[in-house]
């Protein structure tokens, strides 16, 4: 829950930083040297190895920028288990871009994930018999997500890796994709 309050100040904070900025972009006589908006889809893979988990993952996010180094955004994404189950994710990411190309992002997460999935990556208890007797029911699960990306341009087109990290209930997996854009 302290991630969430840390997240949420941050993102007060930086709608603070586009109020002082948004005036100075619509009075600047240059064209800008980003993208304002940056839409992209994106696949890869997952892994949970504290439960020995992994999955293919593809998902879309959005990114508007209030500037050249801050950005926020919206991302929706599904996680397809071995198991044949899957989860949904949704973030509302911020992102920074401290360099050309390079960008960090922090976002709140929420996850729908079946309720044995969730068992089992709670307790380590469950077996694959057991959890055939349960109808699956969907539970969310909230957390924070860390990446860090590197965009390649090509004209308006954007090819890059994302790495990143989700931190939920005391369970961390990795994340590794491949991002395809368009910036207009």
């Amino acid at each position: 829950m302290k991630r969430s309050k840390i997240l949420f100040i941050t993102l007060i904070s930086c709608m603070g930083l586009f109020a002082q900025h948004h005036a100075d972009d619509h009075h600047a006589p240059h064209a800008h040297s980003y993208h304002k908006h940056h839409i992209a889809v994106f696949n890869g893979g997952a892994t949970n190895f504290d439960h020995h988990v992994s999955g293919y993952t593809m998902g879309i996010d959005y990114e508007y920028r209030f500037f050249e180094q801050l950005g926020i955004g919206l991302t929706g994404e599904y996680l397809f288990l071995n198991d044949g189950e899957g989860e949904s994710i949704f973030a509302l990411p911020i992102y920074f871009h401290p360099l050309k190309g390079l960008k960090l992002s922090f976002a709140p997460i929420g996850i729908n994930a079946s309720a044995h999935e969730t068992a089992d990556l709670k307790s380590g208890n469950a077996t694959a018999p057991e959890l055939q007797h349960h109808a699956p029911t969907k539970e969310w699960h909230f957390g924070s997500r860390v990446n860090i990306g590197y965009d390649i341009p090509v004209g308006k087109i954007t090819v890059g890796p994302i790495v990143g990290l989700d931190m939920i209930n005391h369970t961390q997996a990795l994340i590794y994709e491949v991002s395809f854009g368009y910036g207009f």
